[in-house]
């Protein structure tokens, strides 16, 4: 009795590859959007709205910002750089180190995404202004230009991308907060480093590159006050772009 072999082009294999990795990938976004837990998010949230207040509109006080709205993909990046260490480890971040024990607390990875589902589901307020000084026309050029654009990232004023968050959530004393951060290497910078002696906070670092032409204190209030301006002008709370809202992540269920 003669064996048959079949010759299978690659062709064909790749079509049965990528046939099989779509329903994987179908399968695994029912299971993930199954595992949802409305109630699940108000419990945890209960830990957050003791800095962040009960919708999510942030304590200046307590240098915690708004967080309602913000997209979910970064809530879930963020909340998973606090817990692994890549951000809130250096001593000089103060504010980072009160949220590093926060995020370790959520330690199953359903806990991440269920709670940067609530949070983006949250209203979003339009912030309040409080810094003076700052000169919108020279921030746009500066906006414009330092680092190949701020806008390569970030995208317009109030549109979301996968690279970066929507700026016009941000209260301009946060932003000026965190800008400092980058400008002095508290974030984004060579500390932490993993065990190869390299920088862990990749995208970070990004930041901290653009961060290198924008002078002083002074030329981040101008990038602030373009960027208020331009939230301003009632550009909250916009949808995301269609590249963006195709491109949601969801969380991969583990046993933990």
């Amino acid at each position: 009795m003669k064996t048959v072999l079949l010759e299978i082009s690659p062709a064909a294999m790749l079509k049965a590859a990528l046939s099989f990795l779509s329903l994987a990938l179908v399968a695994n976004l029912a299971t993930a959007e199954k595992d949802y837990d409305h109630q699940l998010g108000v419990q945890l949230f209960q830990l957050c709205s003791a800095c962040h207040g009960p919708e999510g509109h942030g304590k200046r006080e307590l240098l915690a910002p708004s967080i309602a709205g913000l997209p979910e993909w970064y809530l879930q990046n963020q909340l998973r750089n606090f817990k692994d260490g890549k951000r809130g480890a250096h001593p000089l971040d103060i504010s980072g180190l009160r949220m590093r024990p926060m995020a370790r607390s959520l330690w199953k990875e359903n806990d991440l995404y269920v709670i940067a589902r609530y949070v983006a589901e949250l209203p979003p307020k339009p912030p309040v202004d409080v810094l003076t000084g700052g000169d919108p026309v020279r921030g746009e050029k500066l906006y414009k230009t330092a680092g190949g654009g701020c806008a390569t990232c970030h995208g317009e004023i109030s549109e979301q991308t996968k690279k970066g968050p929507p700026q016009d959530y941000l209260q301009d004393w946060y932003m000026l907060e965190q800008l400092k951060k980058f400008k002095y290497g508290v974030r984004g910078g060579a500390y932490p480093k993993d065990n190869k002696g390299s920088p862990r906070d990749v995208d970070g670092q990004q930041m901290k590159a653009v961060m290198l032409q924008i002078p002083n204190e002074q030329a981040m209030k101008d990038v602030i006050a373009y960027i208020r301006q331009e939230a301003n002008k009632g550009t909250l709370g916009k949808k995301p772009t269609q590249e963006a809202a195709t491109k949601t992540t969801t969380p991969t269920k583990t046993n933990e």
